[in-house]
């Protein structure tokens, strides 16, 4: 399988390391159209094919990623339009906000295309990737896809309508874990903590909780409430969370980042 990609940067170096990982196809069949002279060189150094030349990248590939920021997507559409068709490539596009019927639009009639939207620990090979398919995207296409993305950690397929609220929790959600670290460490620097100390203790109680949740078979308030002793530290803890209304104001970050998610979709 040819894998080609737009855009060599930090998702799609992750995806070629996943690809190569799995053994999809070797170094040779990979080649990425990067328009940055640094960035390319650091993308040859991988040991694939790298040059800038979207349309070349379209007519060698299989499957073609668009590994690019969403106000680029248009000006590379439109320099592959005569390199694609519904033969081949299969068209990935990971740009956020690029909606499938306006994607196709763009391109011939008849190109099948999946919209992926990865989050930022696939470079670590534990990011959560969400598929929706596009009208002419085959049962095939999509396993090839979940391979792909499989490759960088889990894969969900849901209906592109769920899109802004996948973005919402999965997409910006490494944000929110990164600013809860900075907090916790901040309060207990407060409480009289060194700094490198009581941000070890925030990032590896964040990356133990997250692991036990994962490989527990209990729900998660059950594990919540193990912790919880009764007039304990952390029901103290959760108690004042409360009282400042932590679940409203979670769930108002997640539905403004919807909004915007929205907001951004209706953008040509």
């Amino acid at each position: 399988m040819q894998i080609g990609l737009i855009g060599g940067g930090n998702m799609a170096q992750a995806i070629i390391a996943g690809a190569l990982r799995v053994a999809l196809c070797p170094l040779a069949d990979i080649n990425v159209s990067e328009p940055d002279p640094t960035c390319r060189e650091k993308v040859a150094a991988l040991g694939v094919f790298a040059h800038w030349d979207n349309a070349d990248a379209a007519r060698r590939a299989d499957v073609l990623v668009l590994a690019i920021k969403p106000q680029i997507v248009p000006v590379a559409l439109a320099s592959i339009y005569n390199a694609v068709g519904p033969d081949r490539p299969l068209m990935i596009s990971i740009a956020a906000g690029k909606r499938l019927a306006w994607i196709e639009a763009q391109l011939p009639a008849g190109c099948r295309v999946i919209r992926v939207m990865p989050n930022t620990p696939f470079m670590v090979g534990a990011g959560m990737s969400v598929l929706a398919r596009g009208t002419q995207a085959t049962d095939s296409d999509m396993a090839i896809a979940r391979r792909i993305f499989a490759a960088g950690g889990d894969v969900l397929e849901l209906p592109e309508s769920m899109f802004d609220a996948v973005t919402a929790v999965s997409g910006s959600g490494p944000a929110y874990f990164y600013r809860l670290v900075e907090l916790i460490a901040d309060g207990g620097e407060k409480c009289g903590l060194p700094r490198d100390a009581a941000m070890q203790l925030a990032v590896q109680t964040l990356i133990g909780s997250a692991r036990l949740l994962a490989e527990s078979n209990a729900p998660v308030d059950e594990l919540r409430r193990r912790v919880t002793s009764p007039g304990g530290t952390t029901a103290a803890a959760l108690a004042s969370l409360d009282s400042d209304q932590f679940a409203a104001i979670v769930e108002r970050a997640i539905a403004a980042a919807t909004r915007r998610g929205a907001e951004l979709g209706d953008q040509k």
